[in-house]
């Protein structure tokens, strides 16, 4: 029986050459409909997801099947064991007319076996349920087909089929080693194997569109970009998951033994008794919520307190509003119930907003705040912040619950996972292991059942005490269980559907079923995406609620629809200047904005709102649930337009401006309060030229977004500036303009502190060539383009051109007088690292005492650039051997930096300059102890990529490693382990940015190249 007539899953013998099929009946899948579900509408069992796999796989199949024709299907279906495709390479290799031919074919052969070890692996882990093998043999056997006569071609394939045996090697390696759960396991070789198998079909079909070319280069190309790589990213990155999900399990048993070794040993830190329960949750207790008891008690077998003191992970997943964050919310207000009958308690539950990195880094320092942590900070300290919670987290022995809500970045979420002890709930659409806990469990979160949802529905209407005394009609019960089918048990659209009865605005629950028909039937196609049904669903009713909203009320949607669902100030509309409101929103406008309270227009569409179920208030605070915004902003395109233009001048009127290139630390806390707001708004005029649903942008827009991305540049959140720049640049269509010259300018500085050199000259020589343009010649904006281009060739090596760009800037900044102290002392000292990196160390230090001058003039003794400074002083003393007073600099500068910027890359540096000067001083202990903090410190900022600075610390740590050893107390091979790791990553950093080292250089030398200029 063949997969597609509803089943058919084979499994493999042993040997390659003697391979017999077992033919096994499994149960009907529907795999049409496999195929064609969300990512959020999988049934995934978390304690044992083979049955999961096994439909995972078979949608996989209907994918690859989409991709052939009728007959190539057949043939595929027909290689259902290696054995089949091995006669099949060994009778093509003996009729290969040719050497090359034959040795192609030779690869194909050797490369199997690495294929068969995995399928076996899978094969036994997947035991008793059983996958169809011959989507992977069948379509190697295609290709090779399709290719016989044509040597190019299969010179192709076959370098397709060895690059991805390399990943599958990799995995194999992981899959020896990895042995304490299966499930990930299982997981990613299922998707590693389906991530191969749709790209052989993928090449089938490129085949079927150019059939008559050896793979023509000009086409290969773009298929290789398109379709190859994207497919081995898929593969390498479920690799990468893999290793980081064993060195995850190891780091948090190591962790937990020493959390148990140091309560034993009674050195854990004491929490101020008066703090406890400390909780910090976003949502008030829902007094409605209905049902899902068996989840709950589920989560709390699992997470109870009592039940371990190890990690434990539970992620709810689910689709669109299934309730999964009600019922997160639920279990967290349950558990902070402090009543005897209860006695399993968390001593603190603290909420963790995911979607963006600033609403990551807002919750772990509302957290350090909340835990009254020593040296936690409200503005600007973010980092320093999550390494306080993460090591609170660590150490207490308080029963804590983190929440992390809507996860669904990755690579965001990497860095702020706490790897010890305690409770994480994860709410998402995604079933990902986000935290790499090997023992995580979880639940899918279903739709209720007709039973549920009209059991919800009664509660919601209040009707439990009417039916029982006969107060409703037969009529209206019909109706009302008529209108409850149409949702599909998602809570919210039945939510919703009691907010539509309640307002009175339908006769009868009849009318409104009819409305909902005739609207279903009417209604548009979304463009992101094809509904599922309970998709469907949700959007019959938003069309239905938006449509009967008063005038004001569905303009103030449209615009909260465009900012942060969780964290929009109701602020935002009271602005100081109220000629920021438009006249889409002029119901806002109040006499004078000190007046305290809202206009009675505004408030009655607040009530409106609220009363609808579509917007939230928690205190100053405005929340709109995820799928009320996606459902909105598919109105008309006059309505969208309007709103983007309105939510664009509130947050430019919001945002501090800033100003010639002028710090706006000063006013870091407001820019906090609204940077959300502009990475929504960004992420939505993404989202609509996408769909090609565009809007004009405002000038205020554009503006709007300078300000948020240098913003993000101050506080080293580069890869968020440099995706915010990529929307600005888009928004800035003069790109002959000023603005595109800030924009630029602002490029060229995040990619110079990343140490990306060429693409940081780029920037900053568009931003010149348009400020020389339009600028007078000693504009302030023009020197300081001219003097970040003297850091950057400085830290190119080209020390001429670097003096020659510092002294202009130079000549500028002293026409302009005191305004530009600072800047004046910043290029001070850029002549000074140019001339010590030229041992010209005298004029060095006279560069450097300028400098010092103007900065204890105007900024003082405990600026960031004071900080700056002295680390340029003890680079000039450490150069002279004169390692005493090195050390004392250093000192001096962590003392500023750890007040001011406690966490930024400049801390790290100046602790691997600390172990190096104790290294050198033979202080082996505190060189090491130096080190491993300048690790950590930039491990914390690395946003999950390969890192310039962490592979010189590795360097270095493996240097004394394999220098002094026995001072260490550790043997040869850990430094050898380090080395390795450093040189991979020299590697990879080097290929990133396009720095070439040169052979006979010395080591030190090559691994501060990977570093940013200022900090090397």
């Amino acid at each position: 029986m063949s997969l597609t007539s509803g089943s058919v899953l084979l499994r493999g013998a042993a040997s390659l050459d003697s391979l017999s099929e077992l033919t096994i009946e499994a149960a009907d899948l529907n795999v049409d409909a496999l195929s064609d579900i969300p990512d959020d509408e999988w049934d995934v069992d978390f304690s044992d997801n083979r049955e999961f796999l096994v439909k995972r796989w078979s949608a996989i199949q209907e994918q690859c099947r989409r991709h052939v024709s009728p007959a190539d299907w057949k043939t595929i279906q027909a290689y259902t064991t290696i054995s089949k495709l091995g006669k099949f390479l060994s009778a093509v290799e003996r009729k290969a007319s040719d050497v090359v031919r034959q040795s192609l074919i030779s690869e194909v052969k050797d490369a199997l076996s690495s294929y068969k070890q995995i399928t076996e692996h899978l094969v036994d882990s997947m035991e008793p349920q059983h996958l169809d093998q011959a989507i992977v043999w069948g379509s190697i056997q295609l290709l090779i087909h399709f290719s016989l006569n044509k040597a190019v071609r299969m010179a192709r394939i076959v370098e397709v089929i060895t690059k991805a045996r390399r990943v599958i090697e990799r995995t194999l390696r992981c899959v020896r080693s990895y042995k304490e759960e299966q499930k990930e396991i299982r997981r990613a070789m299922v998707d590693i194997l389906g991530a191969f198998a749709l790209l052989q079909t993928d090449i089938v079909q490129y085949i079927y569109a150019n059939p008559n070319e050896n793979m023509d280069p000009a086409l290969w190309p773009a298929l290789d970009q398109t379709k190859i790589q994207v497919a081995l990213q898929n593969m390498e990155g479920n690799v990468k998951h893999l290793h980081e999900l064993a060195a995850t399990t190891q780091l948090t048993n190591e962790r937990q033994t020493s959390y148990v070794q140091r309560r034993n040993a009674g050195a854990l830190q004491m929490d101020p008794p008066d703090i406890f329960p400390c909780e910090i949750l976003p949502f008030r207790r829902n007094n409605k919520f209905y049902g899902r008891e068996d989840v709950l008690a589920e989560m709390e077998a699992y997470l109870h307190p009592k039940t371990s003191k190890s990690l434990r992970t539970f992620t709810i997943y689910g689709r669109r509003g299934v309730g999964k964050t009600n019922i997160a919310l639920e279990y967290a207000h349950r558990n902070l119930e402090y009543e005897s009958s209860n006695p399993s308690k968390f001593d603190a539950v603290f909420w963790i907003q995911c979607e963006t990195a600033v609403s990551l880094r807002l919750s772990f320092t509302q957290m350090a705040l909340k835990l009254r942590l020593g040296g936690a900070s409200q503005t600007g300290h973010h980092e320093e912040n999550l390494l306080l919670c993460h090591s609170w987290l660590k150490i207490t022995d308080k029963n804590w619950l983190l929440i992390f809500d809507n996860a669904e970045d990755d690579d965001l979420l990497s860095r702020y996972w706490p790897a010890s002890k305690g409770a994480i709930i994860i709410t998402s659409r995604s079933f990902h292991n986000f935290n790499n806990h090997a023992k995580r469990e979880g639940a899918t979160i279903h739709p209720f059942t007709d039973q549920e949802s009209w059991e919800l529905l009664v509660r919601l209407l209040g009707w439990r005490q009417k039916l029982d005394q006969g107060e409703i009609s037969d009529e209206a019960i019909r109706a009302a269980k008529t209108l409850i089918q149409k949702m599909n048990g998602l809570p919210l659209a039945i939510d919703q559907t009691a907010s539509l009865l309640q307002s009175e605005r339908f006769t009868t629950i009849q009318e409104l079923v009819d409305t909902y028909d005739d609207v279903a039937s009417r209604l548009e196609p979304r463009p992101t995406y094809t509904r599922s049904g309970t998709n469907f669903a949700i959007d019959v009713l938003w069309s239905i609620v938006f449509a009967t909203l008063s005038k004001n009320a569905q303009a103030f949607l449209s615009v909260l629809c465009l900012l942060s669902p969780d964290a929009t100030p109701l602020n935002t509309f009271l602005p100081r200047n109220q000629d920021a409101l438009t006249e889409f929103l002029a119901f806002c406008k109040q006499e004078t904005w000190r007046m305290a309270n809202l206009t009675p227009q505004f408030r009655e569409v607040l009530d409106e709102l609220i009363a609808a179920s579509l917007v939230k208030r928690e205190g100053q605070i405005l929340i709109v649930h995820r799928v009320v915004q996606e459902a909105f902003l598919y109105v008309s395109w006059e309505k969208r337009q309007d709103a983007f233009r309105a939510g664009a001048c509130l947050m430019f009127e919001a945002f501090p401006r800033q100003i010639n290139g002028r710090s706006l630390h000063p006013e870091w806390e407001r820019c906090e309060r609204y940077i959300q707001g502009g990475l929504f708004l960004a992420y939505r005029f993404k989202e609509f030229v996408k769909v090609g649903y565009g809007v004009n942008a405002p000038d205020e827009f554009r503006k709007y977004l300078m300000s948020c991305a240098w913003y993000l540049f101050e506080i080293g959140d580069h890869f968020e500036c440099l995706k915010l720049l990529e929307e600005a640049y888009k928004v800035c269509k003069d790109k002959s303009s000023l603005d595109y010259a800030h924009l630029r300018n602002t490029a060229g500085s995040t990619f110079f502190e990343l140490n990306d050199l060429r693409r940081g000259r780029e920037a900053y020589r568009e931003a010149l060539e348009i400020r020389t343009r339009l600028l007078d010649h000693n504009h302030e904006e023009l020197a300081n383009t001219i003097n970040n281009l003297g850091n950057l060739e400085s830290a190119k090596g080209n020390y001429a051109r670097a003096l020659v760009l510092f002294e202009r800037a130079e000549k500028i900044r002293l026409e302009l007088g005191d305004e530009v102290v600072v800047p004046l002392a910043a290029t001070y000292l850029g002549i000074g690292r140019v001339l010590l990196a030229k041992q010209e160390f005298r004029d060095a230090r006279k560069q450097f005492e300028k400098a010092e001058s103007l900065i204890l003039r105007s900024a003082g003794t405990s600026s960031p650039i004071m900080g700056s400074l002295q680390f340029a002083y003890g680079n000039l003393e450490r150069a002279q051997g004169e390692f005493g007073a090195a050390l004392r600099y250093y000192e001096q500068a962590l003392e500023i930096l750890y007040k001011e910027t406690p966490t930024h890359v400049l801390v790290s540096c100046t602790h691997y300059k600390i172990g190096c000067v104790e290294s050198s001083l033979g202080n082996i202990t505190r060189a090491r102890r130096n080190l491993e903090t300048a690790f950590n410190l930039a491990d914390l900022s690395r946003s999950g990529v390969d890192d310039g600075n962490i592979a010189r610390i590795l360097w270095r740590q493996a240097q004394i490693g394999e220098t002094q050893p026995w001072k260490l107390g550790r043997d040869m091979g850990e430094a050898s382990i380090l080395k390795d790791k450093a040189e991979q990553m020299r590697m990879e950093v080097e290929k990133n940015v396009g720095i070439l080292s040169e052979e006979k250089e010395p080591d030190e030398i090559t691994y501060d190249r990977l570093v940013c200029g200022y900090f090397r």
